[in-house]
């Protein structure tokens, strides 16, 4: 399918892209290569978001937990279903002892993504959405865009 899908976009010049994890067993981005694309023409999304759903029983809270729909709004971007960096920020700032393992899983996250995009010598990262980030420095107390700054570091 994918062979097919690049010749049809190939002569229009549109960019064949797939939302896809950063895994070293990742069988997308490793069929990709095999098949002769070329790494440099790859780039490796990293979310600055989380997606949210409502539990159908909540004491079944594994991942595929059986769920009934999106999560409720957050705080400030009143968007279903998705919270932005800051709002899980927000939510567990209520939550003291959590803050410092959040920020921790997200900037390992935002790492393990990063790292493998050089080891395969990917064309880099794009991050979606930038304002999903701790753009004015109120929420993680790490300053102004901790992750974007955490991207540009690990790639220095």
């Amino acid at each position: 399918m994918l062979k097919m899908l690049y010749s049809e976009f190939q002569p229009k010049g549109w960019v064949l892209s797939a939302a896809i994890s950063a895994s070293p067993k990742n069988s997308t981005i490793q069929y990709l290569l095999h098949s002769g694309v070329q790494p440099n023409k790859l780039i490796i999304g990293v979310p600055l978001y989380s997606r949210t759903f409502t539990l159908k029983n909540i004491e079944q809270n594994a991942y595929w937990a059986p769920t009934i729909g999106p999560g409720k709004k957050g705080p400030v971007t009143k968007a279903t279903g998705i919270l932005a960096y800051y709002e899980v920020q927000i939510h567990f700032l209520r939550r003291q002892n959590y803050i410092d393992h959040t920020l921790f899983l997200l900037h390992l996250f935002v790492f393990l993504k990063v790292s493998y995009a050089k080891e395969y010598k990917l064309g880099g990262a794009l991050i979606w959405e930038m304002s999903f980030d701790d753009f004015r420095g109120e929420y993680c107390n790490q300053g102004k865009f901790p992750l974007l700054r955490a991207i540009n570091e690990y790639y220095g």
